[in-house]
């Protein structure tokens, strides 16, 4: 027999983990790429400085599709608003690479997807959650208990150097 207060706590751990990926993967998005290095207008700009940063992907199990890989300097946005980014790319999934130059010094968090079907959304199941993989700096998984959030993807870079960001399927 339950005591009520385990179901309850177990519903709540329930309803914050759906929460949870419903902020993640609230709409279905569209990815305006742009070349690596040239900054969306609409994002908070610094001083140049000059920083390159290269993202390589890791653990992608599947070949077919393109890998989007965007680098996010603030908050909003973030992590499903691709358009938002700082700047943004596209990489073969048998080369998951992107060279981002002339980055200013600051605080950046990575999102990728792997786009399998190529259609430039994150593809979702009934309840929202995404069917394709994705990726965050400093994440190595994601759940209701472990939600993207900026502070905890971001990185600070006052020099340039290079980032593996891991693939997950949820």
């Amino acid at each position: 027999m339950n005591h009520p207060r385990s179901f309850t706590t177990a519903f709540a751990a329930k309803f914050s983990l759906f929460m949870c990926l419903f902020a993640f993967s609230a709409q279905a998005q569209q990815f305006p790429i742009r070349q690596s290095g040239a900054p969306n207008a609409d994002a908070p700009r610094t001083e140049p400085g000059g920083l390159e940063l290269i993202v390589q992907v890791t653990d992608i199990k599947h070949e077919e599709g393109q890998v989007l890989i965007a680098v996010f300097n603030q908050e909003i946005g973030f992590p499903k608003e691709i358009n938002k980014a700082f700047v943004s790319a596209k990489a073969s999934p048998t080369q998951p690479v992107a060279k981002f130059k002339d980055l200013p010094p600051g605080s950046y968090a990575v999102v990728v997807i792997h786009d399998r079907n190529r259609n430039g959304e994150i593809d979702k199941n009934f309840v929202g959650m995404p069917t394709e993989p994705v990726g965050l700096s400093n994440y190595s998984s994601i759940g209701f208990s472990n939600p993207p959030k900026f502070q905890k993807a971001s990185f600070t870079m006052r020099q340039s150097g290079s980032l593996k960001v891991k693939l997950l399927s949820l």
